[in-house]
Formats: C-alpha cells, sequence, structure tokens
C-alpha cells in the first residue's frame, strides 16, 4: 500500500492556520536540503535521503513546526520504502506531535499496521485520517481492511462511498470488482473491472481479473484477448495462464489449452518462491541479502521493473555489493534506462575491476547512451580481462573508428 501523500503536499485550496501564516519562510538552506532530500528518495538513493532529512531538521529553527513537521514525514516514507516500520511509525508520530492535523500521517500508520496484519488499528488511523481530510481514497484503504476482516458489506461501502465521490479511482473498481465476483455478482463484478481497467490499462493483475470476468460471463473470444495481453504483459502470471487454458478449451482449442495448462504447476512454485522471499524482507527489513534474493527472483522471472526497487534498498543496506550493482544496472537496461544504469555498472567495475561482464555492459550502456569513446574504453578493458571472448571483438568492430 502506498502512502498518498508526501512533504508540502496539501490542496492549495486548504487554508493553513494562522499561526503559520505568520512564520517567515523556513531558512533556504532547510528548505534546499528538503527539496534534495525529496529527489534523492524518489531515485531510490535513501541513504543520501536521510543525511539530507537530518540536515534539513537541523538547519530548521524549532517554532518552524510545519516545515518540521514536512521533514518527519519524508523520513516515515523513506522509513516505510525500506521496510523498517518501527522506525517509520516513530517519525509519523513525530510529524502528529509537531502538527495534529497534518495529513497523509495517519494514513500512513494506518498503512503500516495494514502490513503488520494490524487490521483493526489500520482501520482506526484510516478512520482517524478520515476526520483531518475526507478523502476517497481513505475510503478505499478502509475497504480493504474490512474485506480482510471479512466484513464484506462494510468494504463493499467504503469502495461504493469512494466512488460516489471520485468514479475515477481504478483501485476502488478492481477491489469492488473482486468483491461483486466472491458474492456472485459476475456481470456488475465485469463492470467494475472494465473500468478499473480502462483508467490503468497497463497493470496485468486488473487485466487478469478482468479477462478471467469475461470468461465467467462466458465472453470466450474476449477473454481469450484480454489473458493473451495479460501474459505479454507479465509472463509468468499462473493464474492468466490457467484461464486462458479454460477459453481455449470452452472453444474447442484443446492442444492450445494443454499448452497453456502445463505451465501453471510450474508457474505456481516460481509464484509461491517470489512469495517467500518477499516475505523475507519483511522478516528481516535489515538484511541485504533478503533484499538482494529477492530482486534477483524478479529479474530471472522477467519482471525486472519489479526488481529494481528491491536491488535498491539491497545496495541502500550493503553498498559494497558489485554483483548487486550489475544485475540492478542490468534491470535499468531492460527499461531502457541506461543513464540509471551507467552509475552502477561504474560502482561495479571500481569494486571489483575484474568483472568482464560488467565492463562488458558498461560498454553497451555507453554506447546507448551516444559515448562511443567510453564503450570502446570499457570493451578494451574487458578484452584485456578475457582476450579469448569473441563477443568483445565484435562489439569493438561495430563502433566507428577513433577521430
Amino acid at each position: 500500500l502506498l502512502p498518498l501523500a508526501g512533504p508540502g503536499c496539501r490542496p492549495a485550496n486548504d487554508a493553513p492556520d494562522p499561526p503559520r501564516l505568520r512564520l517567515p519562510p523556513p531558512p533556504p538552506a532547510a528548505a534546499r536540503f528538503l527539496i534534495e532530500a525529496q529527489h534523492a528518495f524518489r531515485q531510490g538513493n535513501w541513504q543520501v535521503a536521510l543525511a539530507l532529512t537530518d540536515s534539513a531538521e537541523h538547519q530548521a529553527p524549532p517554532d518552524h513546526r510545519a516545515f518540521r513537521a514536512d521533514v518527519a514525514f519524508l523520513r516515515g516514507r523513506i522509513y516505510g520504502d525500506l521496510n523498517q516500520v518501527d522506525q517509520a511509525v516513530a517519525a509519523y508520530e513525530q510529524v502528529l506531535a509537531l502538527d495534529p492535523t497534518y495529513r497523509g500521517a495517519r494514513l500512513n500508520l494506518g498503512n503500516l499496521a495494514f502490513r503488520r496484519g494490524r487490521l483493526r488499528e489500520a482501520l482506526t488511523h484510516y478512520r482517524e485520517e478520515l476526520a483531518v481530510q475526507d478523502d476517497p481514497r481513505v475510503r478505499v484503504y478502509m475497504g480493504h481492511a474490512y474485506a480482510e476482516l471479512g466484513r464484506v458489506d462494510s468494504a463493499r461501502q467504503a469502495y461504493e462511498q469512494a466512488l460516489a465521490r471520485n468514479d475515477s479511482l481504478a483501485e476502488a473498481h478492481i477491489r469492488l470488482a473482486v468483491l461483486l465476483e466472491d458474492n456472485g455478482e459476475l456481470e456488475q463484478a465485469l463492470a467494475r473491472a472494465r473500468r478499473a481497467l480502462a483508467l490503468k490499462p497497463n497493470d496485468p493483475d486488473y487485466r487478469y481479473i478482468a479477462g478471467n470476468l469475461l470468461l465467467q460471463n462466458g465472453l470466450l473470444a474476449e477473454a481469450e484477448a484480454e489473458l493473451r495481453r495479460t501474459i505479454e504483459q507479465q509472463p509468468t502470471h499462473a493464474k492468466a495462464h490457467y484461464s486462458l487454458s479454460v477459453a481455449l478449451a470452452r472453444q474447442g482449442r484443446q492442444d492450445d489449452a494443454q499448452r497453456y495448462l502445463a505451465r501453471v504447476d510450474s508457474l505456481r512454485q516460481l509464484e509461491e518462491s517470489l512469495d517467500t522471499f518477499q516475505r523475507r524482507t519483511r522478516l528481516y527489513p535489515d538484511d541485504p541479502a533478503a533484499w538482494a534474493t529477492y530482486g534477483y527472483a524478479l529479474y530471472r522471472a522477467g519482471r525486472p521493473a519489479d526488481a529494481i526497487r528491491p536491488l535498491q534498498v539491497a545496495l541502500h543496506l550493503g553498498p559494497g555489493n558489485p554483483d548487486v550493482h550489475v544485475l540492478l544496472a542490468n534491470a535499468y537496461m531492460s527499461r531502457h534506462r541506461p543513464q540509471d544504469a551507467l552509475p552502477h555498472y561504474q560502482a561495479a567495475v571500481q569494486q571489483n575491476p575484474a568483472m568482464v561482464d560488467a565492463w562488458i555492459n558498461l560498454g553497451i550502456c555507453r554506447a546507448r547512451l551516444g559515448d562511443p569513446e567510453g564503450a570502446r574504453q570499457a570493451w578494451t578493458k574487458a578484452l584485456d580481462l578475457a582476450p579469448n571472448h569473441p563477443q568483445i571483438r565484435q562489439y569493438l568492430a561495430s563502433l566507428p573508428p577513433s577521430p
């Protein structure tokens, strides 16, 4: 569950309380440190972000309670991303001590309680957040907690109330679709799933839910199309493979159905392994090996975009691992982000200059960034380390002559 607010993210039409109006702005150095901390946080540079929040707090006078609350809120978000729940809770409690009306603090406390399985505690925080701001997204979180507690009517009411306030909340539509499906209201569930997918077309889970509901409603050709797209988006989606096999079998295409069904067991085992690795990051949030293993498993499963965050956390906790730098850089390259991959390849070869693959990939990265001379230097170094490597010579031969 992601936080819905961030430092300074209060609506423009929300009138600040009078004491805040009389305060001068924070010192420029403090404001600059906070802005830099926010940027580092967005880039996944948590260690840098935490250090900058400390600097921002140090520069802010004690009477700048609103600014100090913004700093503490960002610190809570950083610790939350790192699964360091106790530290995150302490940061949000500091926010509320500085500003009891701070929007998003109780919401994120609720999310942290939800993460720990403390659903009733989460609901208490969500209700308190509603007293501060009647944001329909808070009701979506409430609905999810009610659903996990088995309070189906309360969950449905929360989702419907959220959508009555904002019909563009994809998560409310999709969660309500699942609730309606479980209740046997398949046509209504399909309508909600279609709406959610229209709002969030790149989510493979949304597409799977829509495809599976098309199947249950007997719309076999449409179901096949959506389930195939789900598998294109996420090739390891076990449920999509199973549902597609059913859709194909019902259309009399038994051979095609069997081909997809044959992969279901192995894909389920893969998903179970990924779930196990993810649970280890929650049990041992300070262990870089747990995060690196989870990221590596996601990358090997063909999910490089999902692998990026756990690999970032692994490097935050253990920055001296060149193998993780290479793996994270490879994940960035898979997502066509060579500019983000470059510093990690550079870190890898600095930490272990004998890594041939790191030098080769550094050359590929530089070539994609339009730096043929940088690529030449990297591949030449790789060739020095592995003179019989045939690919390196091919890469060097592909470069234009040196000026």
